[in-house]
């Protein structure tokens, strides 16, 4: 049984019985001397296959995104517990990043209350944040009191 001596694309070398070499796959080998190179093929490129994965992915998005509005229209409530788990998990494995988290809000929110009113009837009793965006920008929160807060709320159900 003889073997040859085969150097890889990447430059590996490694030793092979060339009978167990099937006809079909000849084709993905360039004999030079002595020896043996893998060819550098399509299907070993690492960046054509990363373009075709892309390109696959597009093709498919509007058709997986419209499948997972779906799916979590119908299991609403499994997708609240499992966000709830997720942010249980990642409050503990971040505690440092929430607790600083946590007190930038409380100084933000001690700050837009300060001598504060409600935005829609101007009362200064019972205050609360709204936010029209979930981010910390002072800019994105109003301050209602309770019951203009629950109204607003009602509007966009």
């Amino acid at each position: 049984m003889s073997w040859i001596k085969i150097q890889s694309n990447k430059g590996k070398i490694y030793y092979q019985n060339p009978d167990l070499i099937k006809p079909n796959e000849w084709q993905y080998y360039e004999k030079i001397g002595e020896n043996l190179y893998r060819k550098k093929t399509r299907s070993y490129d690492k960046e054509y296959r990363k373009q075709k994965r892309h390109e696959e992915y597009i093709k498919n998005r509007e058709k997986e995104l419209t499948q997972r509005k779906k799916w979590k229209a119908e299991h609403k409530e499994e997708c609240r517990i499992k966000q709830r788990e997720w942010t249980k998990k990642w409050k503990e494995r971040n505690k440092e990043k929430y607790k600083i988290q946590q007190i930038a809000y409380y100084k933000l929110r001690k700050q837009l209350l300060l001598n504060a009113k409600c935005l829609e009837c101007g009362t200064t009793e019972d205050l609360q944040l709204h936010h029209k965006e979930y981010n910390n920008n002072p800019d994105s929160i109003i301050v209602l009191c309770r019951i203009c807060h629950k109204k607003l709320h009602r509007t966009y159900k």
